[in-house]
């Protein structure tokens, strides 16, 4: 088991690929100890790694686009809960984008950066001061996901 663990390993990193399954989904080195441990044969499907990074990158756009419009949505929202509910997803978004972006060198956005926007958010939530919140999105937020598409935009040019 061990030596054809190696073996698609070293395939995968001479071949630039990742294994995946049969939705395209990368799985990981137990997910693949699994799939063996189930077949009698060892076929796998792959990935090139740069379909996967052309992949992720389109779809952090398109995510950036929309929240753009979310955004431009929130500005005219009333509902506090709404506004605050729509700032703790971002704020999970920030945090995922930022681990992904950290793949491609992107540093536009940090787990810093992330912590500095929740703790100046909860003090105004604290107040109930949902236009903060809004101003927040648009001068924060709004700003650093397009700084983060456009670097995304440059890295797939490159």
């Amino acid at each position: 088991m061990e030596d054809t663990l190696a073996m698609i390993r070293q395939y995968a990193r001479d071949e630039q690929v990742i294994v995946t399954n049969e939705e395209g989904e990368a799985l990981d080195e137990e997910q693949i100890r699994d799939w063996l441990n189930e077949h009698d044969i060892a076929t796998f499907q792959v990935k090139q790694v740069q379909e996967l990074e052309r992949e992720t990158i389109a779809s952090l756009i398109e995510y950036i686009d929309h929240a753009q419009i979310r955004i431009g949505e929130l500005v005219e929202e009333t509902n506090a809960g709404i506004i605050y509910q729509a700032f703790a997803e971002m704020i999970e978004s920030l945090q995922y984008i930022e681990s992904v972006t950290q793949y491609f060198g992107i540093t536009n956005v940090s787990a810093e950066r992330i912590k500095i926007l929740s703790e100046r958010a909860l003090q105004q939530i604290e107040l109930d001061n949902s236009s903060y919140i809004i101003d927040l999105f648009e001068f924060e937020c709004l700003p650093l996901l397009l700084r983060i598409r456009e670097s995304l935009e440059q890295w797939k040019i490159n």
